[in-house]
């Protein structure tokens, strides 16, 4: 029998949708959340210290951060961002990606960074609150191939 466990971990980033038809092709930033589900077996291992759990909270934590940690306080814009060439002699922390920054295509990078770097982990889903209201969740390494440019 396999059990889930979801861990949350938050940061604030700035980001712009150059080609968006509204306000969000300006430079503006959010708080994110991301939410990461892994599966597994619950550990019997007696004397183990992860005994009686999936994989300790506080180790998928060091993973997710792993992740986030170039990304937080930074401005993630895509390569082909016509405004990135001008911000780089701007004191900014840039974050250069190769797809739109959407949460669609950061959930599917998170997943796609867990996947390569943290391969033991057996990932279920990644979900990225962008707002309290707005979300997007990857599921399986398909959906991130068709997210990805």
């Amino acid at each position: 029998m396999n059990t889930t466990i979801t861990r949350q971990i938050e940061w604030e980033m700035g980001h712009r949708l150059p080609s968006h038809g509204s306000l969000c092709r300006f430079i503006h930033g959010h708080h994110y959340k991301a939410e990461v589900t892994i599966e597994g077996p619950i550990i019997e291992q007696k004397g183990s210290s992860e005994q009686g759990m999936v994989r300790d909270f506080g180790a998928l934590k060091t993973v997710m951060s792993d992740v986030i940690q170039g990304w937080d306080h930074g401005l993630m814009l895509s390569t082909t961002d016509p405004w990135l060439a001008t911000l780089r002699e701007l004191d900014t922390k840039l974050i250069e990606v190769e797809f739109i920054p959407t949460a669609e295509c950061i959930a599917a990078e998170m997943f796609r960074r867990l996947s390569a770097i943290h391969y033991q982990l057996n990932l279920i889903q990644v979900t990225i609150w962008e707002t309290p209201n707005c979300k997007a969740t990857v599921s399986t390494l398909s959906h991130v191939k068709e997210v990805m440019p």
